[in-house]
Parts: structure tokens; C-alpha cells; sequence
């Protein structure tokens, strides 16, 4: 049974640069946290940031680019 707090799933996703450090503090292997099911080993996506706030930031993302009018060229004319 997974630990309720230090768990793949709580710690998803987890970078590149977390499963090759030197330090690994959890009780799952780096193996179940890179290949959690069979078939990711052959279609893993490599996400380059883990979370942001745990699951907070994952439902409040924060954006910060410039107000959409300023991506609007005056010289195109929209019809």
C-alpha cells in the first residue's frame, strides 16, 4: 500500500532532473516514479517542471503575458 503523503501520484510529475539526482528521499522507486504503468515506458513524456503548489497551482495557474490587446497589430485589418 503507497504512503498517503510521500506517493507517485502526489509527487507527479517528476522531471528528469529529479529522477537523476543523487538525493532520492521516497519510499517508491525511481523506477514507479518514471514508469508509474507498464506502457509509459514506451510512450513517456518528459515534462521539464514538476508542480506548482502542489494541486493548488495546478487549479489556480497564474498567467503571466502581457494583456491580449497588446498582441493585436494595429496595420491588420480584422474582418
Amino acid at each position: 500500500m503507497a504512503d498517503a503523503q510521500d506517493n507517485v501520484l502526489n509527487h507527479a510529475p517528476h522531471t528528469h532532473m529529479v529522477l537523476t539526482a543523487d538525493e532520492w528521499n521516497h519510499s517508491y522507486s525511481r523506477k514507479k516514479a518514471a514508469y508509474p504503468l507498464d506502457w509509459v515506458a514506451e510512450n513517456k513524456f518528459w515534462p521539464a517542471v514538476s508542480r506548482v503548489d502542489d494541486a493548488h497551482g495546478d487549479r489556480n495557474l497564474m498567467c503571466s503575458c502581457a494583456p491580449i490587446e497588446e498582441y493585436i497589430d494595429e496595420h491588420v485589418e480584422v474582418k
